[in-house]
């Protein structure tokens, strides 16, 4: 099974006699809504996302999306959320289309963006990967 991080800088090599300093966080980039894009496009063969995250909030939700779903439409599933961090795995088959008439799962080769969606408090998100 092949892993892959699609939205993590890769460090700069360092040089001898260059000091080393951390890399400063990058923002990931950002599609229209506010929705992470998902720079590297996905394999036909991807079958689902790894997600890492702590929080107050009792629950949220992943949504995925096409760059060519009208607004309100994209791939919902639900993700539990407790204080302690977790990496919560979800396969594709996971999501349910909301919003109008859409295939059953989403293909990963047309997948676009996503968004976290905490429902009644604050959300820490450390790691998304796509498997």
């Amino acid at each position: 099974m092949l892993l892959f991080d699609d939205f993590a800088l890769e460090p700069a090599p360092v040089c001898a006699g260059t000091p080393a300093l951390p890399p400063e966080p990058a923002e990931p980039p950002r599609a229209a809504g506010g929705l992470v894009r998902i720079v590297r496009p996905l394999a036909t063969n991807t079958r689902g996302v790894l997600v890492a995250l702590s929080g107050e909030a009792e629950a949220c939700a992943m949504i995925l999306r096409t760059a060519s779903m009208r607004p309100g439409q994209g791939y919902r599933a639900e993700l539990p959320v407790t204080r302690d961090w977790q990496t919560v795995n979800l396969l594709l088959s996971d999501f349910t289309p909301i919003g109008g008439v859409l295939r059953r799962s989403p293909r990963p080769e047309t997948l676009h963006s996503y968004a976290i969606l905490p429902e009644d408090g604050p959300v820490n998100l450390t790691r998304v990967r796509f498997y």
